[in-house]
């Protein structure tokens, strides 16, 4: 038995079982409900309501959590002013929990710290050329500020705050796992023998 759709017009097959149905599918059902609300007026009132729900706040200032610089923030969850602090909050929050899951693997002793309390500690100078670091240098630069081990991970060293130091990304990478006697600056010397 076929049956005209109330708001489209157009033929439909009638359900076997249930009762009999007015519109041809679940739009069309919608779009008629929506048609008499709107010549009824309840359409305007339901959408200046739900509009009222969803006007966005004024943004209020607030300090970075990283760089500590007042930016606008737009929404509530906003703590972080740019990308590059973005980028920076990560890897702040990750590299602890990575250096101690390293220390665990190698049964050596951890503590959960900050490297910024290492780096504020040691003047944000590489403990092995006595260079400054610079903190907001890119990832990949020679002077970017990382946390090295005194006695390495590998070789039973604990991740405490006393046997971290603030190095220079170049330092770090060239002391390697190496333990500190081994150890040859770009500079030539080694710094713990003067």
């Amino acid at each position: 038995m076929l049956i005209t759709c109330a708001h489209c017009g157009t033929e439909f097959q009638r359900r076997p079982r249930g009762p009999a149905a007015k519109y041809c599918s679940g739009t069309c059902k919608a779009n008629a409900c929506t048609e008499r609300a709107k010549e009824d007026g309840r359409y305007d009132e339901w959408y200046a309501n739900t509009r009222a729900k969803f006007v966005p706040k004024p943004a209020t200032p607030r300090p970075c959590r990283v760089c500590g610089d007042e930016f606008l923030a737009s929404r509530n969850a906003a703590y972080l002013c740019s990308d590059d602090c973005r980028k920076r909050d990560a890897y702040l929050r990750i590299a602890p929990i990575m250096h101690e899951r390293r220390a665990r693997i190698n049964d050596a002793d951890s503590e959960r710290f900050d490297p910024r309390e290492v780096f504020e500690r040691d003047g944000y100078r590489c403990y092995l050329c006595d260079a400054d670091t610079e903190p907001d240098a890119d990832r990949y630069a020679p002077l970017k500020t990382t946390l090295d081990h005194v006695v390495p991970l590998k070789a039973g060293g604990a991740h405490t705050r006393e046997n971290t130091r603030c190095a220079c990304r170049r330092c770090n990478i060239t002391k390697g796992a190496r333990p500190l006697e081994a150890v040859k600056t770009s500079a030539g010397t080694n710094p713990e023998a003067e």
